[in-house]
């Protein structure tokens, strides 16, 4: 009798029968290269094992940790299920099976990465899609996933729209439509602002990043992780504004940490990819934070500085429900109107995955703009292709006939900062070494609550004295103390007494 023979007994001699319906299975990459992360639901409080296993080699078996959710919906998923598949063989395929009770799942695949760094790799990317609106595009991936070797999908934040909605029943159908995709591909996310809610409870608990613990603990939504010749790096663009400014020096110490040593690795890993949800730069019509026009630019002015210094190459970006790609900017200059060996990050905003609030449309575009599109109707979505250690190909691609609406090639020879002789160590550091004081966005907020109601009561109180002599009230608040008729009488006065 078999190893898995003797292991399936044991799970149903030891467990209680319970309804344990397993869904929403979905990837993530581990801490290192041969650790995958698996994912899934569960209706009740279940023990549960992934079952993995490379061809020809033993079956292992891992048992799963578990985190309840805050779910007020008698149908919702209410137990989140994670286990870290150990000891995967390099550029295979492996084969695995979640257990749970008397449930098993169907065998998936999924295939790791290779040893080598200087080859092709290929990822999705978008941004801002929901559960409805977006499964156009959901269709489209899955023939895209199949018909093509993917290393990882990349949702750049506003997921499902949104994970807690009717008490976790819309995460539930969301992370159930994406399952023909992320249980076959690493589903690698960042956070946006429709994750807000309840501290990102739903999104820290039903995904787990690479490096960092789960459930993902506020102070640390940001992570890493090398795929081919890409350092990629997710950032948290939500720190600038929510209700604890120490996270925005605590996650900008960490990336100064980690970019340093990614630059001490650019001849593994030359290319530095970040992403992140809000924009710095856009030309959208709205008020959004990269508009600049109220309150804006935080995330700008907190990053901005950082990453041109320590040479990252490429920013993605969402939020915006378009598609912009920019030229390669900083402090909004362009650079150059040219990707070879550019001295300045690329950004690129691909947030038209299918957000159902329509599109935020253009308004005057920027210098730094290259290309724009935001026509509402289309949905579309983003391929990364990085070729090798100096070609990266970006295109976004229209859902509804898979024809291309733009692409960029960036090409680059050398790879590393920006500022030479960089050294973040020293008594006399850079500028990009130092994080800039947090003014957070609810502070803003209330300083322009607080300035309102000061104002309000000034002019109520300037209107009450309208009687004095010298009223030191605003003119339009005080009525005119001689009325028309009056000043039209004093008026014929005075002629008649010149006359």
């Amino acid at each position: 009798m078999g190893n898995q023979t003797i292991w399936t007994m044991l799970l149903s001699c030891t467990l209680i029968p319970v309804i344990a319906k397993i869904s929403q299975i979905h990837l993530s990459f581990g801490s290192t290269s041969d650790v995958m992360k698996v994912m899934w639901s569960t209706p009740n409080d279940v023990m549960c094992y992934v079952e993995y296993w490379a061809p020809g080699k033993e079956h292992i078996h891992v048992r799963a940790s578990q985190s309840e959710l805050l779910a007020d919906n008698r149908n919702a998923m209410r137990f989140i299920h994670m286990a870290d598949m150990l000891g995967l063989l390099p550029g295979q395929n492996h084969t695995y099976k979640i257990i749970c009770a008397s449930e098993t799942s169907d065998e998936l695949i999924f295939t790791t990465q290779p040893r080598e760094h200087d080859r092709l790799v290929k990822f999705i990317v978008y941004g801002d899609m929901g559960y409805k609106y977006g499964q156009k595009t959901i269709e489209v991936l899955k023939t895209e996933v199949t018909s093509e070797h993917y290393d990882a999908i990349w949702h750049v934040g506003d997921i499902s729209y949104n994970l807690e909605s009717d008490g976790g029943a819309v995460g539930d159908t969301f992370m159930e439509l994406i399952q023909p995709l992320a249980a076959h591909i690493p589903y690698m996310t960042s956070p946006g602002n429709h994750e807000l809610t309840n501290g990102l409870h739903h999104y820290r608990t039903r995904f787990s990043m690479p490096g960092v613990d789960w459930p993902m603990p506020l102070d640390r939504l940001w992570y890493s992780y090398n795929v081919g010749p890409v350092h990629f790096i997710s950032f948290s663009s939500e720190v600038y504004f929510i209700d604890n400014a120490n996270y925005v020096c605590q996650q900008f110490h960490w990336l100064l940490d980690d970019l340093t040593k990614a630059n001490q690795n650019r001849d593994k890993q030359p290319w530095i990819v970040a992403m992140g949800h809000r924009p710095m730069y856009c030309s959208n019509g709205d008020a959004d934070d990269c508009t600049g026009r109220i309150f804006g630019y935080l995330v700008k002015n907190g990053l901005e500085d950082l990453f041109y210094a320590q040479g990252v190459d490429l920013i993605l970006q969402a939020h915006e429900h378009s598609y912009e790609r920019l030229w390669p900017v900083y402090k909004n200059k362009v650079v150059a109107k040219n990707y070879n060996n550019p001295q300045a990050p690329v950004h690129i905003i691909s947030g038209a995955a299918g957000s159902g609030e329509g599109a935020d449309h253009m308004g005057r575009r920027g210098p730094w703009s290259a290309f724009a599109s935001a026509e509402g109707s289309i949905n579309s979505f983003g391929r990364l292709l990085v070729y090798n250690s100096s070609h990266l190909y970006f295109e976004q691609v229209k859902v509804k006939d898979g024809r291309s609406m733009d692409s960029v090639w960036v090409v680059k020879s050398l790879h590393g900062p920006n500022v030479p002789y960089l050294n973040c160590s020293s008594t006399h550091a850079h500028q990009s070494c130092r994080c800039p004081p947090p003014f957070h966005y609810l502070t803003l907020i209330i300083v322009a609550v607080v300035l309102f109601i000061v104002l309000s009561v000034g002019i109520y109180c300037c209107c009450k004295w309208k009687k004095k002599k010298m009223p030191i009230c605003f003119k339009p608040c005080c009525p005119d103390p001689h009325p028309f008729h009056q000043r039209l009488f004093n008026i014929d006065n005075e002629d008649e007494i010149n006359v």
